[in-house]
């Protein structure tokens, strides 16, 4: 037999389940988009991530100073030192330390990479590689600015 005290902590806790229900359907349907999101991103850029690989293009990341030759980097894991990278031969996730040759160190799946906060580096990762030569190309016209203007300085 509940007394009273327990009555109502039974109804609180049955009221809490129901929430909890409720916010983890939430939450998984949120993951579930922004998975379709990331998996309609990188089947768009297969074509691209091909062209790189047969060109011999490296990918990169705008906002890091790394590159790779498997595939688009969708971000760094700052904690492990590893890059998470899109390996495009084998069509998954993986995480991989710096070191030549690359070694994989696990395979990461989507919803790891949301879970852990990449979805935002992953689809800039992914999008940057619309970018190609372009950053190369300012760079180095601005450079033979720069140094033709040395050499006027010269003459």
């Amino acid at each position: 037999m509940c007394n009273i005290e327990t009555d109502k902590i039974i109804k609180k806790l049955e009221e809490e389940m129901h929430i909890y229900y409720k916010v983890t359907e939430d939450y998984e349907k949120i993951m579930q988009e922004q998975i379709n999101i990331l998996k309609n991103t990188i089947e768009k850029y297969l074509p691209v991530m091909e062209w790189y690989l047969e060109n011999n293009v490296d990918f990169k990341h705008p906002d890091l100073r790394i590159k790779n030759e498997i595939g688009p980097i969708l971000g760094h894991d700052e904690k492990e030192d590893k890059l998470i990278v899109y390996y495009f031969e084998k069509r998954i996730i993986i995480k991989i330390k710096f070191t030549a040759p690359f070694k994989i160190t696990e395979i990461y799946s989507f919803w790891d990479l949301i879970r852990d906060g990449y979805f935002l580096d992953a689809l800039l990762g992914l999008k940057y590689i619309e970018v190609g030569y372009s950053t190369n190309i300012i760079k180095l016209r601005e450079l033979i600015s720069e140094y033709n203007e040395n050499l006027k300085q010269i003459y």
